[in-house]
């Protein structure tokens, strides 16, 4: 433990952990006893671009949502909304094209393309389909009924660059309920 010894409030530079307790942390932090802190802000370094990929059929409001909320996010070098067959494929498309727009005006956003797949294969088809048209190493799977907060990729890249690790995950948490005592008012309490 690290503890504040000058009573200034100030933590000393923590010390590289000796090989018997980094294997320590290693087994509490697989066990789930043990969660890692990472800093919250991490800035993104260049190999660390992260291409997100969208998988959605017939959420174009989800859509924009979840893109307006992508366009002020650190690190973000593309956006890949895959199309899972919608019904109305022009309504996602139009939401995609919308955001493109903004991002060439210089309003915020970034390169975002719509890829279409004519049947619905499923949301892990539609991630492995944008996966595989990604242009950076890393990639992010952010489902369309999801908003992200603006520093929510650096602890996920700080935890990639940190550690022998290959897949990270958010913490996620359900939207703030609009009415007390509905599903969404519960699920809130639970996860506090």
């Amino acid at each position: 433990l690290i503890s504040d010894t000058t009573g200034a409030g100030l933590l000393p530079a923590p010390l590289r952990p000796s090989p018997a307790e980094a294997e320590l942390i290693d087994r509490l932090v697989d066990a789930g006893v043990l969660h890692p802190v990472a800093p919250t802000a991490a800035p993104a370094e260049p190999d660390d671009e992260v291409t997100v990929v969208v998988p959605v059929r017939d959420d174009p409001v989800g859509v924009a949502r979840l893109l307006d909320s992508l366009s002020v996010v650190d690190g973000v070098a593309e956006v890949i909304v895959v199309d899972d067959g919608s019904v109305d494929p022009t309504r996602l498309a139009a939401v995609v094209d919308a955001a493109v727009v903004r991002a060439d005006r210089g309003a915020g956003g970034v390169p975002t393309q719509v890829l279409r797949l004519e049947a619905s294969l499923g949301p892990g088809a539609a991630r492995n389909a944008g996966a595989a048209r990604a242009t950076s190493d890393l990639v992010a799977f952010v489902d369309a009924d999801c908003v992200v907060t603006p520093g929510w990729l650096g602890p996920l890249r700080w935890q990639l660059r940190a550690g022998d690790l290959a897949i990270v995950s958010p913490r996620v948490a359900a939207a703030p309920a609009r009415e007390p005592g509905t599903g969404a008012a519960l699920l809130g309490r639970y996860e506090r």
